[in-house]
């Protein structure tokens, strides 16, 4: 996506009022850059194609079963986002590293009531877009930020609790706002395609996110008082959005274990056991499921990959332990 500024929204006295009845009554046309997470529940479209197989059969106990626990699962899905969004935007501001400057402390805190990403939920997806706003660059890679943190979050706490992983994709692109909260374009239709190409339970960044990050802060080199401090709390924000990202061979993907997506919930470590255990009854499950041997095995391969980071992130978390302190 071309970095060019963010186009003007038309006054309201130029936005002539849609006749009723008007299907696009809550259009706004005005296109804009944004970054959009999409994600989904690995495995939940099968579960809902059972419905056809249930309705109407010899055991509507077990019918009500599935339902219930389908449902619950999409509902806890969409809530953790919006549940993680709403932590991260009333943080306290104890959360600002101390080496920053004091008056960062007043700056963060004129975010509490800014803008919010837009998130919307459709079946067993869930969308998480940002509106790149070139004009407050701070409020932008934060939002990002809080997109990042957020899709962590729910990722590692779907599961752990109820054993459901996600896959998605995160990609920048112009779109339009539908109704005030939901945006199409093509940031969307390149996350989705992301989401589809994974091979693997996560969510995958789009190189050109990878390349807006990590575009240098313009720096003039004579800021001074709140604009200095919002460019170093811009610096300090891109470096926490690469902190919760891994790579792996060219593909960047969020980090749901690293400790920042169990903050304040639950020790990483004891995290980390319970979703060893979650990866490996679906595993498990898997094997025995009435599939395909090679469909069997491709989805335990998956699980697999699970295993294999549960691993890496207890690597790590040692190699922390054994790190003297400065």
């Amino acid at each position: 996506m071309a970095r060019n500024g963010p186009h003007r929204r038309r006054k309201r006295s130029q936005q002539r009022d849609a006749p009723a009845g008007n299907p696009l009554a809550g259009l706004d046309p005005v296109i804009a850059g944004y970054a959009t997470v999409f994600v989904d529940l690995l495995g939940m479209s099968q579960e809902l194609r059972r419905f056809d197989g249930l309705a109407g059969g010899p055991n509507p106990d077990r019918a009500v079963e599935v339902v219930r626990r389908t449902a619950m699962a999409i509902v806890l899905f969409r809530k953790h986002f919006h549940q993680y969004l709403q932590f991260f935007y009333g943080r306290e501001v104890r959360a600002l590293p101390s080496d920053l400057p004091a008056g960062a402390q007043g700056i963060w805190r004129e975010f509490h009531g800014g803008p919010r990403p837009l998130v919307q939920g459709f079946g067993d997806s869930v969308a998480i877009s940002v509106r790149l706003d070139y004009t407050n660059r701070l409020a932008m890679v934060r939002g990002i930020y809080a997109q990042f943190h957020a899709t962590a979050g729910a990722s590692l706490n779907m599961a752990y609790t109820l054993g459901q992983f996600l896959r998605g994709g995160v990609a920048l692109g112009y779109g339009c706002v539908l109704d005030g909260k939901e945006v199409i374009g093509a940031g969307i239709a390149k996350a989705v395609k992301l989401e589809k190409d994974a091979c693997f339970p996560r969510v995958r960044v789009d190189q050109e996110v990878i390349d807006f990050l990590g575009t240098p802060v313009p720096v003039r080199g004579d800021e001074e008082g709140d604009d200095r401090i919002r460019l170093e709390l811009e610096i300090w924000l891109r470096q926490r959005c690469f902190g919760l990202l891994q790579k792996e061979g060219a593909e960047w993907y969020i980090d749901m274990l690293h400790p920042e997506a169990c903050e304040g919930w639950l020790p990483i470590g004891q995290v980390l056991d319970g979703l060893e255990t979650q990866a490996r009854d679906q595993r498990a499950r898997a094997l025995q499921s009435g599939m395909a041997q090679e469909d069997r095995e491709k989805v335990a391969k998956k699980y697999d990959w699970v295993l294999e980071q549960v691993d890496l992130a207890r690597g790590r978390m040692t190699v922390a332990k054994e790190v003297p302190a400065p």
